[in-house]
């Protein structure tokens, strides 16, 4: 699934943009990956609970349900707030360092989004592993699908030139060959040992050094 996100994104930035239609269609695959999860979930829990061997017993769970959704409501608030002071800053750091704002968006950016899932891998996987890459490859099926989905229905999406050849020469390309590795690694024995996991994150470095030259050179 992600894989093929990532094509698709690869293939809708060939005119170096999202436009409304194309933003309708991304919001609408997102409700029907949402809708086949759920018309899933029996055996999705199923399988889960003979991957992890226990059970959660439900009436562990200290908060009622109405506790639960303010709390929810809550954390996205919060996330929206932050979100928007990081795209602020990122823009702002970019221009003083006179680097690319894709690269910002993709490091600085990309790391801050993803440290509420990293908090969350980390307490959910000593619980359950399928929480922790649950809850991982979720997050990269909601961006590309929802977030910028709904954004260019908002308003079309379009790259800048000067980021157009470090996303589609660079960012993007290394986005594929990383979800191809990760989803090898996966597929091994189906799940992530310590040396994969540190070969994800070496893989990750390069990556940012690749980044660097680029930029260097000229991108």
């Amino acid at each position: 699934m992600m894989l093929s996100l990532l094509l698709m994104a690869l293939f809708l930035l060939t005119d170096e943009g999202i436009t409304r239609l194309e933003g309708f269609i991304l919001s609408t695959l997102y409700i029907g990956y949402i809708a086949w999860l759920l018309y899933n979930r029996k055996e999705i829990m199923d399988n889960e609970a003979d991957n992890d061997g226990e059970n959660i017993d439900m009436s562990s769970l200290s908060w009622s349900g109405a506790a639960y959704c303010v709390m929810v409501i809550i954390g996205l608030a919060l996330a929206v707030f932050a979100a928007h002071h990081l795209v602020e800053n990122a823009s702002d750091l970019a221009y003083e360092m006179n680097i690319p704002h894709s690269i910002i968006g993709t490091v600085v950016s990309g790391l801050g989004t993803s440290l509420p899932e990293l908090t969350i891998a980390f307490m959910a996987a000593k619980r359950s592993q399928g929480v922790a890459i649950g809850t991982l490859i979720g997050s990269n099926i909601t961006d590309p699908l929802l977030s910028i989905g709904v954004a260019s229905l908002v308003h079309p999406l379009y790259l800048t030139d000067a980021g157009s050849d470090m996303i589609m020469l660079v960012i993007l390309p290394a986005s594929i060959i990383s979800t191809a590795i990760a989803l090898l690694l996966m597929r091994t024995s189906y799940e992530f040992k310590k040396w994969e996991g540190i070969t994800l994150i070496v893989v990750y470095f390069i990556f940012l050094a690749v980044c660097e030259y680029f930029r260097r050179v000229g991108f």
